[in-house]
């Protein structure tokens, strides 16, 4: 299966609450082990995490040893140089994933720390295509579409850059999100 079968029939499962433990430590170890051997796109990893996270802080069928398990093979395929390839929407969502669920895996949180740093410094901030030169608008202001625009140079979005701080300052200060996103609930 390709790693976008993969999270889809993961997504589907979450959608339907399936909470079966066999099912998702099954899921996490494949994947784990996928992922680790390199070659999946940013999008599909960062899309991975996000739904066992969600799955695994909602309380469904993902155990602690499961979620460490996934987090550890996407540890080895960053730690491998693959973190270097994500964009800064990816490792927003793997930063996001680590702190829903609170998966505390070292070498992939220095890695999210150091990669963040390197994307958080390196974009710039998006510039308001409505804006006249010279002109400050108040950001409350804006319209999401203004927010959400970027800059000539760039693809990035203010959105990702803030999930990416927010989620680096939960995972590195040690506390833990207050839970599952609404895309996911157990029951």
């Amino acid at each position: 299966l390709t790693e976008n079968a993969v999270v889809s029939i993961l997504e589907a499962a979450a959608q339907l609450g399936h909470d079966s433990f066999d099912f998702w430590g099954r899921a996490a170890r494949h994947c784990a082990e996928d992922v680790a051997r390199g070659g999946w796109e940013g999008k599909y990893i960062g899309a991975l995490a996000t739904v066992v996270a969600q799955v695994a802080a909602a309380g469904g069928g993902v155990t602690p040893d499961a979620r460490d398990e996934l987090f550890r093979g996407i540890a080895r395929a960053v730690d491998g140089g693959g973190i270097e390839r994500l964009e800064l929407r990816y490792v927003a969502d793997v930063a996001v994933a680590c702190a829903i669920c609170d998966a505390r895996i070292d070498s992939l949180l220095a890695s999210l720390k150091k990669r963040g740093a390197e994307l958080l410094a390196a974009v710039p901030a998006p510039t308001q295509a409505t804006a006249d030169v010279g002109e400050e608008e108040d950001p409350d202001d804006a319209s999401d579409l203004e927010i959400l625009a970027v800059d000539d140079g760039g693809s990035w979005a203010e959105k990702d850059r803030q999930r990416l701080r927010g989620a680096l300052e939960k995972l590195l200060s040690g506390q833990q999100s207050s839970g599952a996103p609404a895309a996911y609930s157990s029951g």
